[in-house]
C-alpha cells in the first residue's frame, strides 16, 4: 500500500469518527442543555434584580447616613467650638482660660512691638548710616539711633508721645481693653515712652512696682528673652483712674525685651477687663461661626448645592437666647436674642435631657411651606449642662434625595422614623396624610415586616402581599437602618414582584425557541460535514503525497552521479515545500564545488599562484577550498616580503650615509659653538658678580626703610593712646558737668523754694499789716468812747493810747519787713537768672565735651588706620628685604654655575672632536653595507610572482590570468626552475 492511500485512510478516520461522535453526545444533550438554560436565567435574572434592589438601598442608605452624620458633626462641632467655649468660660468667670488666652494675645503684641523697633532700627542703620552693623557704631551714634527710633515709633523722643508715631496708637489708653495700653522702659525699670509718665520715671523706686525688679532679673536669666523669641508675664496693683474712686486694681505685662537699646517693650491691661472683654469678643466670633456655618454648609442633590441650615440658635442653660443666626431673602442675618425664651420648645427640651456628646432630633414639621427638623445638642461647662445649640435642618434635602429615584421599572424609595411614620414618598399624599408602614389596612403584610425587622433596625431584602390575609399584588422590599442623632430612621426601597419575575418568564420562553432551532440545524450541520469531510480526506491525500513521489525520483538520480538534472517540483509552502528546497539547494552545492576544484587543480598545475580561490562553499568544501587558498597565499607573501626587505634594506643604506655626512658637519659646527660658550659664560659670571653687589647695597637700604616704619608704628601707637587718654579725661568732664548740672538744677529748686517761702513771708506781714490797722482802728474807737466817758474812762484811754502806739511802731517795723523783703525778692530773682544762666553755659560745655569726645574717637580711629597701614607697609618692607637677600644668594648661585658652564663646555669641545673623528669610521661602513644591499635587490627581483595590486616583484604589472614564462615563474610542485629560486 502506498502512501497516498494511507493517507486518504487516515483522513477518513480521524474526520468521521469524532464528527460522529459528537454529533450523537450533541443531540441526546440539546434538550437537557436548553431547560437548564431556562432555569438558571430565570434564576440568575431574578438574582440580579433582587442584587440590584440591595444595592441601590445600600448605596441610597450610604449616602443619606452620610448626610446625617455630617449634621451630627455639624451640631456637635459647633457646640465645643471656641467661640462657644469661650463665650461660657468668660461667662462663668473661668479666670484660667480667658488669663491664658489674654496673655498669649499680649505675648505676641510685645513680639510684634519688638519686631516693629528692630525693623525701624535696620531701616535707620540702612538710610542714614550706610548700612553699617549696630556693633560698628559709636556710643554717641548709637544713642542718636536710639533716640531716632523713638521718634519714629512713638512720635517723639522724650516725654510722652505724639499720634504721628508709626505705634503710638499703642501707648494710648483703650488700645487693649477699655484702658489697655503699653509702654517702654529699660531694665532699670525708667521709663522711656508713656502716655503720662516723664522719661527716667523709675517704677520700682517711684512707683514701690518692685515686681520690675523681677522682670530684670527673669531678661537675666532667660536666654529666649532676650534672644526676641519668648515674652515674660509679670502681675502688679495699680490705680485704676477710670472708676470712681480710682480703686487699686490687678494688672497685668507681658514684655519682650531689645538688647541693642536696653528696652523692655511692655503692654498691659487690667485683669476685670478681660471678661468683659473676651465675653463680648465671644459672642462676636459666634456670630461669624453661625453665618459662616449657614452660608458653607450645603448639599448636593442631583448636581444642585442646597443649603443644609436655615437657623442656628445658642441659648443658656435656662433657654433663654443668647445669638441667633437665620438665612432671609437678603441673606444671612445674626442678632442677640438675649430676650427670647426657648424653654418651652421641644428642642431646648430634648437639648437638655442628651448627655455631654449627644444630638437630639426632634419630629419633622412644616414651617413657612417648608419641611424642617430641628438638631439640638447640650453644651457643657466644667461637666455642667450650660446651655443648647439648635440647627434648623432643611428636610427637604433628603425628600430630594429619595422621591426622585426609579428602583428597577417601577419601584420607589421611602423614609420611615422610629414608629413607621412615612417622611419621605414620591406621592406627597402619603407623607401628609400620617400613613404608618406599621398600619395593616395601608401597608397589608408590609406591617409584620416592619415590626419584626425594619423597626428593629435589621437590613435585609423581604417580600409582602399589599392586601390582607395575603391577598393582592405582591411586592419585593428592601430596607436599610439610618441613625439620626439619638433616633432611628430607616431607608425602603419597593419594588412590584412583576419588575423582578416577568423579565425571567420571557426569557425562558425565548431560550425554549432557540433550542428547537439549533437542534435542527445541529442535524444539517453533521449530515454536511461527513461529505466535506470525506472530499477534504482524498484531496489532502493527493496534495501531500504527489512531491513526495517526485522528489524520490530527483535523489535516485542523484545518487547515479548526475548533477546536471533541474528539480523543477510544484510543492506546498510547508514542511515538504522546505524539503525540496532543500534538496534542490544541495544539489546546487553538490555541481558548483566540483567545479571549483577542477579549477584550481588545473591552475597549479600550470604553476599560477596568483589566482583567486572561492572559499564560500559550504560544509568541509568550505574548509578544504580555505586551507587550499592559505597555503598558496603563504608562499606568494614570502616572496613580496623578501623583495620589500631588500628594497627598504638598500633605502636605509643610502640614508644613513647622508645622515652620517649630516652629523659630521653637525658636529664640527657644534664644536665651534660650545667655544662661543665658554667664553659668554666667562662675561656672564663677571656681570653676575657686579649685580650681586648692587642688591646688597638694595638689602641694606630695605633693613633701613623696615627699621624707620616701626619707629612711625611706635608714634602710631602712641598717637591711639594718647586720643584714649583724652576721651576718658573728656568723659571724665563730662560726668563732672553733669554732676555740677544736677547740682546747679537743685540750686535752682532750692532758690525757687525760698521765693515760695519769701512769698509766705510777705502774706504773713500783710496780714500783720492789716490787724495793725485794725488795731489803730480799735485804739481810736477806745479813745473816743474814753472820752464820751469822762473820768471813768481815763485809764482806758490811757490804755489805748498805748495800742495805739503799738499798733503804729507794728506798722513801721511791718514796713521794714516788706523792704527787706523786696530785697531779699529781687536778689533772689538776679540768683536764679544767674544760676539759670551757669545752667545754659554748663549744658554747653557738655555738648562741647561730647564733640571732643566724638573727635577723639575720630582721632583714635584715624590713628588706629594709620598704624595699621604703617604696620602693613613694615611688614611689606621685611618681607621685600628678605626677597632681596634671596636674590642675592641666587645670583651666586648663577655666577658658580656660569663658571662651572665655562669648565663644561671646554669639555665638550674636546668630546665633538673625538665624536667628528669617530663618525667619519661610521660613514665609511655605512657606505659598504649599502652596497651588500643594492647587490640582494638585484638577486631578488629574478622571482616572477604576482602581488595584491596586481604588481610583479621588480615594480611591473602582471596578468593574474596568464601563466608566467618558464624562465621567470616558480611553478609549484615543479623540480626544474631558474637558477637560484630553489635556494
Amino acid at each position: 500500500m502506498n502512501i497516498r492511500t494511507k493517507l486518504i485512510a487516515l483522513c477518513l478516520v480521524i474526520s468521521l469518527v469524532p464528527v460522529s461522535v459528537v454529533g450523537g453526545a450533541g443531540i441526546q444533550e440539546m434538550d437537557s442543555i436548553g431547560k437548564y438554560a431556562q432555569d438558571q436565567s430565570a434564576r440568575h435574572m431574578e438574582a440580579q434584580v433582587t442584587g440590584e434592589l440591595n444595592n441601590t438601598v445600600l448605596a441610597r442608605q450610604e449616602q443619606i447616613q452620610n448626610v446625617l452624620d455630617v449634621r451630627r458633626v455639624d451640631a456637635r462641632s459647633l457646640a465645643d467650638s471656641s467661640p462657644v467655649q469661650n463665650y461660657q468660660a468668660a461667662r462663668a468667670g473661668e479666670w484660667e482660660l480667658v488669663q491664658r488666652q489674654s496673655r498669649t494675645q499680649l505675648g505676641h503684641m510685645a513680639l510684634q512691638m519688638r519686631t516693629t523697633v528692630e525693623s525701624t532700627k535696620e531701616t535707620v542703620l540702612r538710610e542714614k548710616y550706610g548700612g553699617r552693623s549696630w556693633e560698628e557704631l559709636s556710643p554717641a551714634e548709637q544713642r542718636r539711633v536710639e533716640d531716632e527710633v523713638e521718634q519714629i515709633v512713638a512720635g517723639k523722643a522724650g516725654d510722652g508721645t505724639r499720634s504721628d508715631g508709626t505705634a503710638s496708637k499703642m501707648f494710648q489708653p483703650g488700645y487693649i481693653g477699655d484702658t489697655g495700653y503699653a509702654y517702654i522702659t529699660d531694665r532699670d525699670s525708667n521709663i522711656v515712652v508713656h502716655h503720662n509718665l516723664e522719661d527716667g520715671f523709675n517704677l520700682v523706686d517711684n512707683a514701690s512696682l518692685t515686681v520690675f525688679d523681677e522682670v530684670a532679673t527673669t531678661i537675666d536669666e532667660e536666654q529666649a528673652i532676650r534672644n526676641g523669641t519668648r515674652w515674660g508675664i509679670a502681675e502688679y496693683e495699680w490705680e485704676d483712674t477710670t472708676q470712681a474712686g480710682n480703686p487699686v486694681e490687678k494688672k497685668f505685662v507681658a514684655y519682650a525685651y531689645h538688647e541693642d537699646f536696653d528696652w523692655v517693650l511692655a503692654p498691659s491691661v487690667y485683669y476685670y477687663e478681660l471678661q468683659t472683654t473676651a465675653s463680648e469678643s465671644a459672642k462676636d466670633r459666634i456670630n461669624a461661626s453661625f453665618e459662616s456655618y449657614l452660608k458653607t454648609r450645603s448639599v448636593s442633590v442631583r448636581g444642585e448645592e442646597r443649603p443644609a441650615y436655615d437657623e442656628i440658635i445658642l441659648t443658656d442653660e435656662d433657654g433663654q437666647g443668647v445669638v441667633r443666626a437665620v438665612r432671609t431673602d437678603d441673606g444671612v442675618v445674626t442678632e442677640s436674642v438675649e430676650r427670647v425664651s426657648y424653654a418651652d420648645t421641644d428642642w431646648f427640651a430634648g437639648g437638655e435631657s442628651m448627655a455631654e456628646g449627644e444630638v437630639h432630633v426632634g419630629d419633622v414639621r412644616t414651617v413657612d411651606g417648608e419641611r424642617v427638623v430641628y438638631l439640638s445638642t447640650p453644651v457643657y461647662q466644667d461637666g455642667e449642662f450650660s446651655g443648647t445649640v439648635a440647627l434648623r435642618f432643611d428636610y427637604g434635602i433628603l425628600s430630594a434625595m429619595t422621591n426622585g429615584v426609579t428602583v428597577g421599572e417601577t419601584g420607589h424609595l421611602s423614609i420611615v422614623n422610629g414608629e413607621g411614620r412615612i417622611l419621605s414618598h414620591p406621592n406627597a399624599s402619603v407623607v401628609e396624610s400620617g400613613a404608618r408602614i406599621t398600619d395593616e389596612s395601608h401597608a397589608g403584610g408590609l406591617a409584620s415586616v416592619a415590626e419584626n425587622r425594619i423597626l428593629a433596625g435589621e437590613r435585609g431584602l423581604s417580600t409582602y402581599a399589599r392586601g390582607t390575609e395575603g391577598g393582592g399584588d405582591r411586592y419585593y422590599v428592601g430596607y436599610a437602618p439610618l441613625e439620626f442623632g439619638t433616633e432611628q430612621f430607616a431607608l425602603l426601597a419597593t419594588v412590584p414582584e412583576e419588575d423582578v419575575t416577568g423579565a425571567s418568564d420571557a426569557l425562558g420562553r425565548e431560550l425554549s425557541d432557540r433550542t428547537s432551532s439549533a437542534l435542527t440545524f445541529f442535524l444539517l450541520l453533521i449530515g454536511g460535514a461527513a461529505v466535506a469531510v470525506i472530499g477534504l480526506g482524498y484531496a489532502a491525500a493527493r496534495y501531500f503525497s504527489e512531491p513526495i513521489e517526485q522528489l524520490r525520483d530527483h535523489a535516485t538520480a542523484l545518487a547515479r552521479g548526475r548533477f546536471d538534472g533541474d528539480v523543477d517540483i510544484e510543492a506546498p509552502d510547508d514542511e515538504i515545500g522546505e524539503l525540496v528546497e532543500a534538496f534542490d539547494e544541495m544539489q546546487s552545492n553538490l555541481r558548483r564545488q566540483v567545479t571549483e576544484l577542477r579549477t584550481v587543480s588545473q591552475n597549479l598545475g600550470d604553476g599560477d599562484l596568483n589566482q583567486t580561490v572561492r572559499t564560500d562553499l559550504p560544509g568541509e568544501f568550505g574548509a578544504i577550498m580555505s586551507d587550499l587558498d592559505d597555503g598558496i597565499e603563504k608562499i606568494r607573501q614570502s616572496l613580496v616580503e623578501v623583495n620589500h626587505v631588500a628594497d627598504r634594506f638598500a633605502e636605509v643604506s643610502s640614508e644613513t650615509v647622508v645622515s652620517a655626512e649630516e652629523i659630521e658637519a653637525a658636529s664640527q659646527a657644534t664644536a665651534q659653538s660650545v667655544e662661543e660658550i665658554a667664553h659668554g659664560a666667562e662675561q656672564q659670571t663677571e656681570q653676575l658678580q657686579v649685580a650681586a653687589g648692587e642688591m646688597n647695597d638694595l638689602s641694606a637700604t630695605i633693613e633701613e626703610v623696615a627699621a624707620s616704619a616701626d619707629g612711625v608704628v611706635e608714634t602710631a601707637n602712641e598717637a591711639v593712646s594718647l586720643a584714649d587718654r583724652g576721651r576718658e579725661h573728656a568723659a571724665d568732664a563730662t560726668r563732672e558737668i553733669s554732676a555740677i548740672e544736677s547740682e546747679t538744677a537743685t540750686a535752682v529748686s532750692q532758690v525757687e523754694a525760698l521765693s515760695d517761702r519769701i512769698d509766705e513771708i510777705n502774706d504773713i506781714v500783710q496780714l500783720i499789716t492789716d490787724i495793725t490797722e485794725q488795731t489803730d482802728l480799735l485804739a481810736l474807737n477806745a479813745s473816743i468812747e474814753a472820752a464820751r466817758a469822762g473820768e471813768v474812762g481815763q485809764g482806758f484811754a490811757v490804755v489805748a493810747n498805748e495800742i495805739q502806739g503799738l499798733a503804729n511802731e507794728a506798722e513801721e517795723a511791718t514796713e521794714q519787713v516788706e523792704d527787706l523783703i523786696d530785697e531779699i525778692r529781687d536778689d533772689t530773682d538776679e540768683t536764679v537768672e544767674d544760676i539759670q544762666s551757669m545752667r545754659e553755659r554748663v549744658e554747653s560745655g557738655a555738648e562741647t565735651i561730647e564733640d571732643a569726645i566724638e573727635m577723639f574717637d575720630d582721632i583714635a580711629e584715624a590713628s588706629e588706620e594709620a598704624e595699621h597701614g604703617v604696620r602693613e607697609i613694615s611688614e611689606s618692607t621685611e618681607d621685600q628685604a628678605r626677597s632681596t637677600e634671596e636674590v642675592v644668594s641666587m645670583v651666586d648661585d648663577v655666577s658658580s654655575v656660569s663658571e662651572e658652564t665655562a669648565s663644561e663646555a671646554s669639555t665638550v669641545s674636546a668630546a665633538t672632536e673625538e665624536q667628528t673623528a669617530s663618525i667619519n669610521e661610521v660613514t665609511q661602513n655605512v657606505q659598504t653595507v649599502s652596497e651588500s644591499a643594492q647587490s640582494l635587490r638585484e638577486l631578488v627581483t629574478q622571482f616572477d610572482v604576482g602581488r595584491e595590486g596586481g604588481e610583479s616583484l621588480d615594480g611591473g604589472a602582471s596578468e593574474s590570468s596568464s601563466a608566467p614564462a618558464a624562465s621567470e615563474a616558480v611553478a609549484v610542485g615543479d623540480d626544474a626552475g631558474p637558477s637560484g629560486a630553489s635556494d
